[in-house]
């Protein structure tokens, strides 16, 4: 019988698998988004009330700073960043709830 070996494969960031696996990662936190109030104000790739999640993504990089703040902006909303309608305080958000959906945003940065 004929056998076989894997190889290892490197996955470039930034790659399209690499982005697909980002994507896959933080679907909990998209879940967890379209089951909260979020979706009243913000669309994922165009604008509404609120900016567009895609377009949050790209103003922000995807580092712990920039975790730290969307976080804090969700559980205690916001206003002036993007025009002139203020974004409302979640404050019953728990932490891992505004981690969940921070990091899927950040994930949408293309």
């Amino acid at each position: 019988a004929a056998t076989t070996k894997s190889k290892p494969v490197n996955i470039l960031p930034g790659s399209a698998v690499s982005k697909l696996a980002n994507l896959n990662a933080n679907a909990p936190g998209k879940a967890l988004m379209l089951s909260l109030d979020c979706k009243t104000c913000h669309k994922i790739s165009e604008k509404s009330v609120g900016p567009a999640f895609t377009e949050v993504a790209k103003k922000y990089p995807n580092n712990k700073a920039s975790m730290d703040h969307l976080m804090t902006k969700v559980r205690e909303g916001g206003n002036g960043v993007w025009g002139d309608v203020s974004m409302p305080a979640h404050p019953a958000f728990e932490t891992t709830e505004a981690k969940q959906i921070s990091s899927w945003i950040l994930s949408l940065k293309q």
